[in-house]
């Protein structure tokens, strides 16, 4: 199957933020949510796009397999939704169970065509969307959550589907880390979780920037929560696989350093052709 260029699949839609984003810069969009109390709001967001066809909404779970699954729902944190129960209450929160169906992302592929970027943020369950580049074909650029304990086996994946070029994207605060800047936020990010002050006043600088200065890219935007800028809006620094490896494992180990006093951070990887 080839790429269709002008497509963009959405895989956890959440609040659809991403995919009104993706439909501003002119894509079409498949917008993918299991959670079905998202969808109705989602149609009436975007009832116009619908109507001309810019955007379909596919109200399913991606699992391994076609059939029903059982999606665990926090009463807190609806965006933990997720077919992992102790992801879904990672924040704590009561968490609710409902069936939902399941479908291989692959179906998708054969329904709608292979997208130009799939940005896939489903809650531990990214690597079935994974499956579906190893069996049908590959976007040209693909964004996965990262996974903090195996990130790495996600990565080698990636390049073994020929992905070539890396970004790792702070979700925090959608900045891009790599060779050049990591140690210093490193550091910093040691001494905010020994400081009690300096956490404090860490996280008050976050909340202000998020509020009076958000990421903008031209005259967009960007929510709290968004996934950000993808493939070629991306800053042309990309790391090679090596060092998109050296990155996770710093990552990794700064969690385990801090694992009682850091700060939560959240990650993407994205990949490109």
């Amino acid at each position: 199957m080839s790429v269709q260029r002008d497509l963009v699949y959405d895989v956890g839609m959440h609040n659809g933020n991403d995919t009104a984003y993706y439909l501003h810069r002119g894509f079409r969009v498949v917008a993918i949510e299991a959670n079905p109390e998202l969808i109705a709001p989602a149609r009436a967001r975007f009832a116009a796009e619908i109507a001309r066809g810019q955007l379909c909404i596919e109200n399913v779970a991606i699992a391994a397999a076609p059939g029903e699954v059982e999606l665990h729902v926090s009463s807190r944190f609806d965006m933990l939704a997720s077919v992992d129960a102790e992801h879904a209450a990672m924040l704590g929160g009561d968490v609710r169970t409902i069936k939902v169906p399941g479908i291989p992302l692959g179906f998708l592929f054969e329904k709608h065509g292979v997208p130009h970027y799939l940005k896939v943020d489903i809650e531990g369950a990214d690597r079935f969307c994974l499956d579906a580049i190893e069996d049908r074909a590959a976007p040209d650029f693909v964004s996965i959550e990262m996974d903090h304990a195996a990130g790495d086996s996600d990565i080698r994946r990636l390049a073994a589907f020929g992905y070539r070029r890396f970004h790792c994207v702070r979700q925090n605060d959608l900045q891009t880390l790599g060779p050049a800047n990591l140690e210093p936020e490193l550091a910093a990010r040691r001494k905010r979780s020994r400081e009690p002050l300096n956490m404090a006043a860490y996280r008050l600088r976050q909340r202000a920037r998020r509020l009076l200065a958000p990421a903008r890219l031209g005259d967009w935007r960007f929510p709290r929560g968004s996934s950000g800028p993808f493939g070629a809006d991306l800053p042309p620094e990309w790391m090679t696989v090596e060092q998109m490896l050296a990155v996770w494992q710093s990552l990794h180990d700064i969690d385990l350093e801090l694992a009682s006093g850091g700060v939560g951070e959240w990650f993407d990887i994205h990949a490109g052709r």
